[in-house]
């Protein structure tokens, strides 16, 4: 399996500059992936490498197995707190629903009181509540 470190690490264990490091790349004597350097390929090719090899090696196998772990606690719910998350929201939507019905309500209040007053009003009061009142009413269609 690969080991990949970063640009920056690769070119501090050859105690070389960033620059130097990319002209290696781009001169084909070491391959990257998304911005990193195969460690292997790295020790195949510079055995004069200035690092501790072992304790290095030690700490990258750390690193990879505590984030990879990190990883699956972060995206794997024990069953109790799922069920926990169900209830709630479960909860959260019967109170949304709630008051999208209380809105509903209010609404069709709202459009019947509208044609009420339509019906006493004249003229241009009478056409305006109209079209408000038909408004409302493809509104309150189109929410169905």
């Amino acid at each position: 399996m690969a080991h990949w470190i970063g640009r920056a690490k690769a070119a501090h264990l050859l105690n070389i500059s960033s620059r130097d490091l990319q002209k290696l790349i781009q001169h084909g004597d070491l391959s990257t992936f998304e911005g990193c350097v195969d460690f292997e390929e790295l020790r195949r090719r510079y055995p004069a490498l200035a690092l501790e090899e072992s304790s290095f090696m030690e700490n990258l196998a750390f690193l990879q197995e505590t984030a990879f772990s990190r990883r699956v606690r972060d995206t794997v719910m024990p069953v109790e707190d799922l069920a926990a998350s169900l209830k709630k929201r479960t909860a959260e939507l019967a109170v949304e629903r709630a008051r999208a019905q209380k809105y509903g309500t209010l609404l069709r209040e709202l459009a019947s009181r509208v044609a009420t007053m339509q019906c006493d009003a004249e003229g241009e009061t009478k056409r305006a509540l109209h079209e408000i009142n038909l408004w409302l009413l493809e509104r309150l269609e189109g929410i169905k």
